[in-house]
C-alpha cells in the first residue's frame, strides 16, 4: 500500500485504489504479513480483463469476518453492480457463501458457514459448467453460473458496508 493506492505484484497492472479509509495492518492477515482492514471501506480498481460466458477462472482470498451484517456483503466483485456484473463473491447474512454470475439473483453455494473472528480461505472456480466453492479447503457445493461477456474492468474488493478484514 502506498496511501490510497494499493499495488498488485502480480505483474497484471491491476492495482487498485482505497476508498473510505480501508487500512493496511503490516502485521495482520493470515501469516502475520499483512491485511487490509475494512471499516465500512473497500478496494476499487479498474484493468480486469473482459470475461465471456465460458471463461474460466478461479477467486481465492483469505477473509477474517467479525460479525454478520443483516444484508450480504461483498468480497469481491468484478464489473459493476446493477450494470454488468460478470461475478461476485460474498457472505450472506447467515455466514453462508454466495455467487453471483451475469445478471442472476445471488446463490447461496453449499452449507458451511465462515468462521467468526478467525481467518478462512474461500476459492471459488467459475467455468461453463458452474461454479464451484471451497472453505478452508473443503469443498461446498456449485451451482450452474453464466459469466457475463461484460466489458466493464472495474473491480471492487469488500464493500462500504462492511467491516471485515482481508
Amino acid at each position: 500500500s502506498d496511501g490510497n493506492n494499493t499495488r498488485d505484484y502480480s505483474g497484471h497492472i491491476t492495482s487498485g485504489t482505497t476508498e473510505n479509509a480501508a487500512v493496511w495492518n503490516a502485521t495482520g492477515g493470515y501469516d502475520g504479513k499483512g491485511a487490509y482492514e475494512f471499516n465500512y471501506s473497500y478496494i476499487s480498481g479498474t484493468g480486469l480483463p473482459d470475461t465471456a460466458g465460458n471463461d474460466s477462472l478461479t477467486v481465492t482470498a483469505w477473509v477474517r469476518p467479525t460479525g454478520l451484517r443483516s444484508s450480504q456483503s461483498f468480497i469481491f466483485t468484478k464489473g459493476g453492480l446493477g450494470v454488468c456484473t460478470s461475478y461476485a463473491l460474498g457472505i450472506q447474512n447467515n455466514g453462508l457463501m454466495y455467487v453471483r454470475t451475469g445478471t442472476s439473483t445471488s446463490s447461496t453455494i453449499g452449507s458451511i458457514g465462515l468462521a467468526l473472528n478467525s481467518w478462512n480461505h474461500v476459492a471459488y472456480n467459475f467455468n461453463d459448467s458452474g461454479t464451484y466453492g471451497y472453505v478452508n479447503g473443503t469443498f461446498v457445493g456449485t451451482v450452474p453460473n453464466e459469466i457475463a461477456n461484460c466489458t466493464d474492468s472495474t473491480f471492487g474488493i469488500a464493500n462500504a458496508y462492511s467491516d471485515q478484514e482481508y
